[in-house]
């Protein structure tokens, strides 16, 4: 028995293949996990909803239901003001003891809210970081993040288009190696995302398709049907989607592989021919090194390797 996760815009389905290749889906429950990725910082990417939480398990779960990639949450015991704007005598005091009601988006300035929801995370260098002594900053992409020439989709995830061509299994090992895989295109929501990110890329790469997860393991002479599957052993047929372009699948004397185009639709082409291609970026796990509890400083650094955070004021 095989199975198999799923992401299809944040769903995220458990396939189960029997031994008889029937394809199950399974009703428990799957989800990747927030994690701490930097300490009294914020990031300051744009914000898709704003609530109020006391505990950062229901900050979680608000940013799961948006469909975000990472959030901003603020520990009430840290308190309304930023300790880095009082050092610089430019604190900006909330006048209140507790944040104000509310589960969405008002008037108010985001900054008064203690869970902040983020439609893309931050990348490797950390970029759009502002340090902040209320809040941390959780990320589906805690350690490593997102290396710097990565695309963020939003409620899709991250990916990266590389525009030299290689095989198909040139690129499914290129995929790996950044801990990720060859883009899924199982879903209408996957395909149209992909499809999109291809038409970005044209305008500067001038290539129509790109290599995705999809390849053909086997071909019915008798019937002229077609298996494709993905590369983790699941058939096309534990999905229903289908995207093919006009005339596609079609039969090539060695191995077919498919790509995306940019026209929302998939074709094949052998697997020996050189293409662009589009990795998945996995979601990772926490970094060790970081912890919540610990209290903010604004003289020494409050994360690894974080030198913003050890100016003296």
């Amino acid at each position: 028995m095989k199975t198999l996760l799923v992401a299809l815009h944040f769903t995220i389905i458990l396939i189960i293949l029997r031994g008889d290749n029937v394809c199950e889906e399974s009703d428990l429950p799957f989800y990747d996990r927030y994690h701490i990725a930097r300490h009294c910082q914020r990031s300051n990417k744009s914000v898709m909803a704003l609530a109020n939480f006391e505990s950062v398990r229901k900050c979680e779960n608000f940013a799961r239901d948006k469909n975000a990639l990472a959030f901003n949450y603020a520990p009430q015991e840290r308190g309304t003001q930023n300790l880095y704007e009082r050092a610089n005598k430019n604190a900006t005091k909330y006048r209140g003891n507790k944040y104000p009601s509310g589960k969405d988006i008002i008037e108010q300035s985001e900054e008064y809210y203690n869970c902040q929801v983020l439609a893309c995370p931050e990348l490797k260098n950390f970029s759009s970081m502002i340090n902040d002594t209320r809040f941390d900053y959780y990320s589906l992409y805690a350690n490593p993040p997102p290396p710097d020439n990565a695309t963020c989709l939003p409620g899709m995830g991250m990916f990266i288009y590389y525009d030299k061509p290689e095989n198909y299994s040139r690129a499914f090992n290129a995929c790996q190696e950044i801990n990720g895989s060859l883009a899924g295109v199982v879903s209408e929501s996957q395909t149209n995302a992909l499809s999109k990110l291809l038409k970005l890329k044209y305008n500067t790469t001038h290539q129509d398709m790109a290599f995705v997860d999809l390849r053909e393991k086997e071909h019915n002479e008798t019937t002229n049907q077609y298996t494709y599957h993905t590369s983790e052993g699941f058939p096309l047929e534990c999905f229903a989607f289908r995207a093919w372009s006009p005339g596609f699948p079609r039969k090539f004397k060695h191995a077919a592989c498919v790509t995306i185009t940019k026209e929302n639709s998939w074709k094949v082409v052998p697997c020996t021919k050189k293409k662009p291609f589009i990795c998945e970026i996995f979601p990772t796990g926490p970094d060790r090194r970081i912890s919540s509890t610990r209290k903010c400083s604004i003289k020494r650094p409050n994360n690894p390797s974080d030198k913003q955070n050890s100016e003296r004021f």
